[in-house]
């Protein structure tokens, strides 16, 4: 397998710290629908805009509905909802959309990128598969099926390494 799987601790603490020489922090509003970008050192507010938004239907009620996921790999700010199969591809200083890549499932929201792949999770504890594409065609490169694991996800380029939560 081209994965290796192994346990780093009980807790983790996530760090706010910037990637790729930027000092940017996206933070995704799932009450309003809104992007926002703020200094990832001083907290303050760089700028906001409106996350796309599918269009509204049955699918778009319970919990999923309030479910996205964002992932920035210093070019893209890619951006899902539990209610549609898109991820969008956003300018980060804009939010204007560059491309849309379909997603396996519907309900993947957590995303992760490691510059040339994203990551996409599902945000149900019971587990589930989490894919990798190409960030470009949308292609599943691999799939890792993973019992109880949650939607949160990130990568660290240093170490190569995709962190998951895992459990309850």
């Amino acid at each position: 397998s081209r994965y290796r799987i192994g346990t780093v601790c009980a807790q983790v603490a996530l760090l706010c710290l910037p990637l790729y020489g930027d000092t940017r922090l996206f933070v995704g509003d799932d009450l309003y629908l809104l992007i926002w970008t703020l200094d990832a050192e001083s907290g303050r507010v760089l700028n906001t805009f409106n996350a796309p938004s599918p269009p509204a239907g049955p699918s778009a009620v319970g919990p999923l509905a309030r479910a996205s996921g964002l992932a920035f790999d210093s070019v893209d700010l890619y951006y899902t909802r539990g209610t549609t199969k898109k991820i969008w591809a956003l300018d980060p200083d804009t939010g204007a959309g560059r491309r849309v890549i379909e997603k396996p499932l519907r309900e993947l929201t957590g995303l992760g990128t490691n510059g040339s792949s994203l990551f996409v999770a599902s945000p149900f504890r019971r587990g589930g598969p989490v894919f990798e594409l190409d960030s470009v065609t949308g292609e599943v490169l691999g799939v890792l099926q993973l019992p109880r694991v949650r939607e949160a996800l990130t990568f660290s380029s240093p170490r190569g390494s995709l962190f998951l939560p895992v459990g309850s």
